[in-house]
């Protein structure tokens, strides 16, 4: 197993808030997919990529210059994403792209660096607030990445055991996407999964594809490995 990572680097033309920037980075990506002859945009089911936003951003705002990555098993989006170098917007002009392949490895933690979308079956987000407890967040979770891999490798796991051993959540309140005049709610998660290999693979798709949902829409989900 192993996945693609790019890191674009891109002129700011507009200074971006935080909580704008990631609509605005799936916008660049979904343009640059369609211009190049890609078609993963307009998939009904799982995209196969997620992304970071742009950094730590000053009083809120994004200024100048930022980067951020972009990962996918699927060399067709990567290699469709390269030809972009140049491309400019209203917000963003595209300065480098630079690519790295990453292996399967055992994972012993990761955390969201961009914070991860669970709705309910009531169709609500969850949150610690309107939560039924931690049970309904760790089966969501396991199963929304269960379909991630089936998509990907078209193998089902059978309902395999939960692949995390502990989770943390890391915020106090609900975090926020804005995405098309409405408000996504999201947490940021401390995720050790557990050591046997299904449970490693499926922390493997976790980084990099996204855990929850909406991974391509607003980059949620993104997580970095801690060890």
């Amino acid at each position: 197993m192993k996945f693609y990572q790019l890191k674009i680097d891109t002129f700011l033309k507009a200074k971006i808030h935080f909580q704008d920037s990631p609509q605005a980075i799936s916008k660049l990506i979904a343009t640059n997919l369609i211009k190049n002859g890609n078609i993963e945009h307009f998939s009904t089911g799982v995209k196969g990529y997620v992304f970071s936003n742009l950094g730590v951003a000053t009083d809120g705002y994004f200024r100048d210059y930022g980067s951020f990555y972009l990962r996918s098993f699927k060399e067709e989006i990567i290699f469709a994403m390269l030809k972009s170098i140049g491309f400019e917007d209203k917000i963003f002009k595209i300065d480098n792209i630079s690519i790295r392949e990453i292996n399967f490895s055992k994972t012993k933690a990761f955390i969201t660096q961009n914070p991860a979308i669970i709705t309910t079956r009531e169709e609500r987000f969850w949150t610690m607030q309107e939560s039924k407890g931690l049970s309904e967040l760790i089966d969501a979770l396991h199963n929304n990445l269960e379909k991630k891999y089936k998509t990907i490798f078209g193998k089902d796991l059978n309902n395999c055991a939960n692949f995390i051993k502990t989770i943390q959540i890391k915020n106090q309140k609900p975090l926020t996407y804005r995405y098309k005049n409405i408000k996504l709610f999201a947490n940021k998660f401390f995720i050790e999964p557990k050591d046997d290999e299904l449970s490693q693979k499926l922390a493997f798709v976790a980084l990099a594809l996204g855990i929850g949902e909406k991974n391509a829409t607003v980059g949620a989900g993104f997580c970095k490995k801690l060890a």
